[in-house]
């Protein structure tokens, strides 16, 4: 059992990043198969198995180390190659949706592009050619969620989200034609970042 609390877990982010089995186990410990199979029965008590189940998603929560990363670069092969490996044994163990979801925020933390974009391109390749619902929706909500706490004035109302908007659709625009379905993630996100904007302004307006 590992236990981390308030640090970085590299050497277990750096070992995932490079073993998908690692991750698919993880995966495994946290979530119930969703066919009719059932796992292999285990000589865990149910507190064990509930302990190993938390650290398990606290890991997957803190992974920074993502596959085939180089600095802010990647080799596709690598990528390619952990993506295709987690998902199957993922999917051979009766988890393909929540794989994905979880495969989808993983690879979120991606950087941007070298054209400026975010995510990088071999994420969008990723997301081009597995085509995956549910990969997508966790990419979506995984950007979204990593934004963190906001500060600012109290009458500046969705500024900051009405900028973050237009960026994510001039980028949407940018890569329509080479990554469709990448582009309407981040047409997705802006229309998040549209609506926040317009419950800001509302939020100005009640204060008055």
């Amino acid at each position: 059992m590992f236990r981390f609390e308030g640090v970085t877990p590299r050497y277990l982010s750096k070992a995932v990043a490079e073993d998908p089995s690692f991750f698919a186990q993880l995966v495994i410990w946290v979530f119930k198969r969703n066919d009719n199979g059932e796992d292999a029965v285990e000589e865990l008590s149910e507190d064990q198995t509930k302990l190993r189940a938390e650290i398990a998603w606290e890991l997957l929560d803190a992974l920074s180390i993502l596959p085939g990363s180089e600095g802010n670069d990647f080799d596709e092969n690598r990528l390619n190659e952990w993506i295709d490996k987690a998902r199957s044994i993922l999917k051979d163990a009766g988890r393909e949706d929540i794989g994905d979801d979880k495969i989808g925020a993983y690879i979120s933390r991606c950087p941007v592009g070298k054209d400026g974009i975010w995510p990088h391109e071999a994420i969008r390749s990723v997301i081009e050619r597995v085509r995956s619902k549910c990969l997508d929706d966790a990419i979506n909500c995984g950007k979204l969620n990593s934004r963190g706490v906001t500060s600012r004035h109290p009458y500046a109302g969705g500024d900051q989200e009405r900028h973050l908007a237009q960026k994510y659709f001039d980028d949407a625009e940018a890569i329509q034609l080479t990554s469709p379905r990448t582009a309407s993630i981040l047409h997705s996100i802006a229309k998040s970042y549209k609506w926040d904007a317009e419950w800001e302004d509302r939020n100005v307006e009640l204060r008055d």
